[in-house]
């Protein structure tokens, strides 16, 4: 079940992150992007090594599950699950004047179905749905 907000308005337009990606961990190159919505979310090499180091504190046994964070100008909330052997990290990138804070529950919401199903093919419509819970549910 996802855990969902109302939108905020600001300056009139309603906002909705920019986007969602999932990193992951691979021994041999590190930080990789293991599915994003949109698909062409274009950012700096770099974006992701940040987001997902930044959980991390000397070794990838010693974690902070949640960190917000502005990498490149982005502000981004990420969750880090770990089930063992597979640690997968869910960024949401929002907008300057998005508030961190009201995304927390939505996103450990989505990172928990989202793990539950292992499916991240279908990421763009568990982001869909995600999108439109928290639109319509307050």
């Amino acid at each position: 079940m996802l855990m969902c907000l109302s939108f905020k308005k600001v300056m009139g337009a309603l906002f909705i992150p920019a986007g969602i990606m999932i990193i992951g961990w691979n021994k041999k190159l590190g930080a990789i992007v293991e599915t994003s919505f949109p698909q062409d979310l274009k950012l700096p090499p770099d974006f992701v090594t940040q987001v997902f180091s930044a959980h991390f504190e000397g070794d990838l046994n010693n974690f902070t599950p949640m960190v917000t964070l502005q990498v490149f100008g982005r502000k981004v909330i990420s969750y880090l699950t770990d089930n063992g052997d597979r640690k997968m990290c869910f960024a949401l990138l929002l907008h300057k004047d998005e508030k961190t804070s009201e995304w927390i529950e939505a996103l450990k919401g989505l990172a928990s179905e989202v793990t539950e199903k292992c499916d991240l093919k279908d990421i763009s419509l568990f982001y869909k749905k995600f999108i439109l819970e928290k639109r319509f549910k307050k």
